[in-house]
């Protein structure tokens, strides 16, 4: 019965601290909501509520990036730039020079992977004030906030 115990405390320890840091089923990226269901912690996220105050105040060096590929039926959150898997590196820095700009990335919803995607990609490339809506324009739509045509 020790032995077993050697064994079984460990694992179910580390599979503890692993859910804790983030998706542990490596199949999506950490997020509020893994889209596999498990939950996991989101430090780099930002809730409607934050999101609407930070747009009402309109910071100076503020930017709202959609994740999704726009087509002419789509709405965005007001503001919002189209910056996905498609945008160079290049169009980012020309878009936003400030590396210490405050950027938040959003897509879909909390089971669509393009913003987390997104916001790691920002980072790799040196920005350092980053975070994430995770409930993407569908949570957004669904608390009664406006949105724009995506243009």
């Amino acid at each position: 019965m020790k032995m077993l115990m050697k064994l079984f405390v460990p694992a179910v320890a580390g599979l503890v601290v692993l859910t804790l840091a983030g998706c542990c089923c490596g199949k999506c990226s950490s997020r509020a909501t893994c889209s596999y269901g498990k939950q996991v912690a989101a430090p780099h996220s930002v809730t409607t509520e934050q999101l609407a105050e930070m747009i009402k105040n309109k910071p100076k060096n503020f930017y709202i990036f959609d994740a999704l590929i726009w087509n002419k039926e789509s709405v965005k959150i007001p503001g919002a730039y189209n910056v996905n898997y498609k945008t160079t590196d290049e169009e980012i820095a020309k878009l936003v020079p400030d590396k210490s700009a405050r950027i938040i990335t959003y897509c879909a919803n909390p089971r669509c992977s393009a913003s987390p995607k997104l916001m790691k990609r920002l980072q790799k490339i040196g920005y350092t004030n980053v975070s994430e809506y995770p409930s993407g324009i569908q949570g957004w739509i669904k608390a009664g906030m406006k949105t724009e045509p995506a243009k």
